[in-house]
């Protein structure tokens, strides 16, 4: 678990959320433009196995990254002018006067409400962010390994 703690100018503000986004708008970015490129070049998609190999594990990690990108938007969002009213739906107008700050987690992202019996509820980010990540990284990496067995194993010898 990558953690940090949160402050409006801190490791978790503005700029960082901002280059977080944008470095994974610009995976998913490039992920689609390759693979646009590639099937462009050949006129569809490739037919070997090992190319539709490498274009799974692209097309999922262009996904893993566009997920993460949404997420970073929702955590930008929850974490806004008033990051302590993101607690509020979760921990309730009861205990939110314990709430004593926040913590902001990059993997899995999410934002952390601190309690005082230590971290309280995650808030911020959509259940589905985390998990989809990945399982769509874990998708891209095997793809990967299996692209780069088949095409050493089937790799002309000179």
């Amino acid at each position: 678990m990558i953690a940090a703690a949160a402050e409006a100018s801190g490791p978790h503000g503005p700029a960082a959320l901002l280059g977080a986004l944008a470095a994974a708008a610009t995976a998913a970015a490039v992920g689609v433009v390759f693979l646009c490129s590639s099937w462009a070049q050949r006129g569809g998609p490739p037919g070997g196995v090992a190319a539709r190999s490498r274009d799974l594990a692209v097309a999922c990690a262009a996904g893993a990254a566009a997920c993460y990108a949404w997420g970073v938007l929702r955590l930008a969002y929850a974490t806004g002018d008033a990051p302590f009213d993101a607690c509020l739906p979760v921990v309730g107008r009861d205990r939110m006067q314990h709430v004593s700050g926040y913590g902001a987690e990059w993997f899995p992202l999410g934002l952390t409400c601190v309690l005082p019996g230590g971290q309280g509820p995650a808030v911020g980010v959509p259940g589905y962010v985390n998990p989809a990540v990945t399982v769509l990284a874990c998708v891209a990496a095997a793809a990967a390994v299996f692209a780069a067995a088949h095409h050493l194993k089937n790799k002309p010898q000179t």
